[in-house]
């Protein structure tokens, strides 16, 4: 019952977890103060004693309505109050340590403020369990639209379909997820870039020489699409094809910023 009053206030599934648990708690202290109410001697303190003891106990009942009534009330009107004003988006970066995801954390955060859109952006440290409970608390919020760079397109994956069942869009940001609905992947062409990258070596070292591909964080859609390409535009290299001792690669799962 005070569930379905909740969602007829259009409080958010958060904020309905935080009014129901002070509710409970509520009630085991009112429950307690009425059993100790009746363990206390009331015959021979005669029916002025009883009078008496029923003005502290009124008062408390009284003090627990109100906390409730204003908790209820509380979280009525600052959820009405942010979905009126502004809408919340959620974004989760895989890592605030490299400096591509600064700039894209404080470029999303510029455009927010223009929009008047209320942004929270979270760290997932390159911890793809962590993001995952971003991902979901950013779900039970009742947030009206998500980005997410994953850590891993994979582990993304369960996350983003809860948000899918939630009918909040979902954009990938750098990175794909797999497995699951985005409404768009914002992202540069690594297959390309990578191709270019060692076209260019290949053509700057003559045609001879060793290549090291660094692949990025691995489980990442931009490490895989970048180090397909890598080796192959390496051997494609019209110098490289020419010589006999073209060009060999060799791949290490490091990140590009280390």
């Amino acid at each position: 019952m005070l569930r379905n009053g909740l969602n007829l206030l259009s409080v958010s599934a958060f904020w309905q977890q935080v009014v129901i648990g002070v509710v409970i708690a509520l009630a085991v202290l009112l429950d307690t103060l009425r059993r100790r109410a009746g363990a206390t001697p009331g015959a021979s303190s005669g029916a002025s004693g009883g009078v008496r003891g029923k003005g502290p106990q009124a008062v408390k009942y009284a003090v627990a309505a109100v906390v409730v009534a204003a908790v209820i009330g509380a979280v009525s009107f600052f959820n009405s109050g942010s979905s009126g004003t502004s809408t919340k988006v959620g974004m989760s970066l895989s890592t605030l340590n490299n400096p591509f995801f600064v700039q894209m954390k404080e470029g999303a955060q510029a455009e927010a403020e223009k929009a008047g859109i209320d942004l929270t952006v979270t760290d997932a440290q390159n911890d793809a369990s962590q993001q995952t409970n971003q991902l979901q608390n950013f779900t039970g919020e009742g947030v009206k639209s998500i980005i997410v760079n994953p850590v891993d397109s994979d582990a993304a994956g369960p996350a983003v379909r809860g948000a899918n069942k939630q009918d909040i869009p979902v954009v990938a940001a750098d990175r794909g997820v797999n497995k699951a609905e985005t409404a768009t992947l914002v992202a540069s062409d690594n297959v390309a870039g990578g191709r270019l990258a060692a076209k260019t070596l290949a053509e700057k070292l003559g045609g001879k020489g060793k290549v090291v591909v660094l692949q990025g964080t691995p489980g990442t859609s931009a490490s895989a699409s970048a180090g397909r390409a890598s080796p192959r535009a390496s051997r494609r290299t019209p110098a490289s094809t020419s010589s006999p001792g073209s060009p060999r690669t060799s791949t290490a799962p490091r990140a590009w910023t280390s």
